[in-house]
């Protein structure tokens, strides 16, 4: 496991199975911000039943949720582009994908190509197993949760186990995949169960398997957002990727 500092927040690179997950903490200005944005929005969509479809961003999407709204605006104007490319290019810099060391990738050399916030209700709100091919890094981070504790006191008090028929994590949860079938090796999780938490954001390879678990209600929202990264021409000029992949609509490698 590697481990970096960027703007105060240090940056974890682990490989469960490999391939690589990095996960660190938002700055809370910047989570509030996204937060107060994506709330104001989606109280305005609650309240009158349509969707702002100027912002609207799930008819690109898979999956089931309440609403996904376009970001890219506020992540400009909070200051999160740059924290965000900052991130990506240690966790290349990090990674085997560099062809010549000397040339490391910068933040100028990070290219956004998707963002949204996703409101996700209970009972009935989830993501299916799925991957982001149209980049090379996806990334997800936690803007506000359900009360996972009070969930599980709740759970224990009735007697019901609240996972019951979720193999690999339990409600609300993201599940990263790996490629291989483990089930039969104790040295190799069959996946990684991500539990939500408020300023965690995670990155990893665009390709990877993942799905979001349902939830119960009556424990609070959860709301995220995902940006889709890749590299300009000069930062895939740094890289030993494959010509191929270059020559893909957003340099997707597989």
């Amino acid at each position: 496991m590697t481990k970096e500092k960027i703007s105060s927040n240090e940056i974890n690179i682990s490989y469960p199975f490999s391939p690589p997950i990095a996960s660190t903490n938002l700055p809370d200005n910047i989570v509030k911000r996204l937060l107060d944005f994506c709330n104001n929005v989606w109280s305005k969509e609650i309240h009158s039943g349509e969707k702002n479809e100027e912002l609207e961003y799930g008819k690109q999407l898979v999956g089931r949720n309440y609403s996904e709204i376009d970001i890219r605006k506020i992540l400009d104007q909070s200051g999160a582009t740059l924290g965000i490319a900052q991130i990506a290019a240690h966790f290349l810099n990090s990674t085997h994908i560099l062809l010549d060391a000397r040339q490391p990738i910068l933040p100028q050399d990070i290219k956004f190509v998707g963002a949204w916030a996703n409101l996700t209700l209970p009972n009935y709100d989830y993501n299916p197993i799925h991957m982001h091919p149209d980049c090379l890094l996806t990334t997800v981070g936690y803007l506000e949760v359900p009360d996972w504790e009070k969930m599980r006191q709740a759970s224990n008090l009735t007697g019901k186990v609240i996972k019951s028929h979720l193999k690999d994590g339990q409600p609300g949860s993201l599940v990263i995949l790996p490629d291989i079938t483990a089930t039969h090796s104790p040295f190799i999780p069959h996946a990684i169960n991500v539990i939500p938490e408020v300023g965690k954001y995670y990155m990893f390879p665009g390709n990877t398997k993942h799905c979001v678990y349902p939830y119960p209600e009556g424990y609070g929202y959860r709301k995220s957002f995902v940006v889709n990264i890749s590299l300009s021409n000069d930062g895939f000029r740094k890289t030993n990727i494959p010509k191929f992949c270059k020559n893909t609509a957003f340099g997707y490698v597989n």
